[in-house]
């Protein structure tokens, strides 16, 4: 009974369960081994870090865009298609700027801003590349995923603001390339982007072809008809009059029908161009003087704390391992003090049964 309540008090004693004071004083115990861990962890980050090239972050940002498409045109998109109403065509019709951000962000865009030759100038020379020489790929897929990685698109919910920010090893770079980007994206709005009057305009221009052809055809029977029957006006056959009436209202018919849609093909380019979101740069992208990374100070001092840590918890480990093993320790001196006490315990016995 006494050696199992010797064990149990042992257990009880180097119990893992320690407080904060004890942790602190484990871990002051071993001050010299902690310092100088941290320091060494602090000094290959510091190290690390150094070898890490600068990197500088060019942005430039754009004004909402905000238009009416809805009211104008004969044959706009909620004219030809109600339905789209409820499917938010004139929620983005409204606000062009909405869709700004994935427009950037899109492969079109991205294969351009891939492809343009972009010159900087370094100790008096001018190198001129693209970005698949930068990103050292020919690949389109990774060199897609590279730009990406270097790309932030921001919009603002609150303002309508959208900001496009680009991060290169050159500040030069940086800036060109978040600038090109506002140009692509006005370059698409001016030449891909549909609206409603883009769509009317369209419609007219294949209607105007459509009737000058039919306009060609009808003066050209008229001209037959007269080449055939030069004395047609004093002809008292009614036939023949009839019938060289019918081909001159066909002609003015025709001339008429021409002449409305070509109002309305200006219009509808007056419109077009009216309704066609206007690209509004609040900041041009410049070329940052001051690096935006890495952070060397920070993330040393990150490392240092790193290093304490995980000397600490070192320490620990290793103050419970010696108790541990002192445990084991314990446990067998008290299996032999048992083996060694039995046999004078058997003796006593044996003599007080004799007695």
């Amino acid at each position: 009974m006494t050696s199992n309540r010797l064990y149990e008090s042992k257990q009880e004693m180097f119990r893992f369960n320690l407080s904060f004071s004890e942790v602190v004083r484990i871990v002051l115990s071993r001050w010299k081994f902690v310092s100088l861990f941290a320091l060494g962890t602090a000094i290959c980050t510091a190290i690390i870090v150094l070898l890490i090239p600068n990197k500088y972050t060019a942005t430039s940002t754009i004004l909402p865009t905000s238009t009416d498409l809805t009211k104008k045109g004969a044959f706009s998109l909620n004219e030809m298609m109600p339905d789209l109403g409820s499917m938010g065509m004139s929620f983005w019709e409204k606000s062009p700027s909405i869709l700004y951000p994935e427009i950037l962000k899109s492969r079109f865009l991205g294969e351009d801003v891939l492809r343009k030759n972009y010159s900087i100038t370094k100790k008096g020379k001018t190198i001129t590349f693209d970005l698949y020489e930068y990103f050292k790929t020919d690949n389109p897929d990774l060199a897609y995923k590279s730009l990406h990685k270097i790309t932030a698109i921001d919009y603002n919910k609150k303002t309508g603001i959208v900001s496009v920010s680009v991060t290169t090893r050159d500040a030069q770079l940086s800036a060109q390339i978040a600038n090109y980007y506002i140009q692509c994206l006005d370059e698409f709005n001016k030449h891909k982007r549909k609206t409603g009057a883009g769509l009317n305009r369209e419609f007219i221009e294949k209607r105007m072809a459509d009737t000058e052809k039919q306009l060609e055809q009808a003066e050209e029977n008229l001209k037959s008809f007269r080449e055939k029957n030069l004395n047609y006006f004093r002809s008292t056959d009614p036939e023949l009059l009839m019938e060289h009436d019918r081909l001159f209202r066909e002609v003015e018919v025709k001339t008429k029908v021409y002449l409305t849609l070509s109002q309305q093909y200006e219009l509808a380019a007056i419109q077009e161009k009216k309704e066609l979101p206007v690209i509004q740069v609040l900041d041009v992208a410049k070329p940052p003087t001051l690096k935006s990374g890495p952070a060397r100070a920070k993330t040393t001092i990150l490392g240092l704390l790193m290093g304490i840590l995980i000397s600490s918890i070192m320490v620990i480990a290793q103050q419970q391992q010696f108790i541990k093993s002192n445990d084991i320790d314990i446990k067998r001196l008290i299996r032999k003090l048992r083996f060694v006490r039995l046999p004078q315990t058997i003796k006593k016995t044996e003599s007080i049964k004799k007695g």
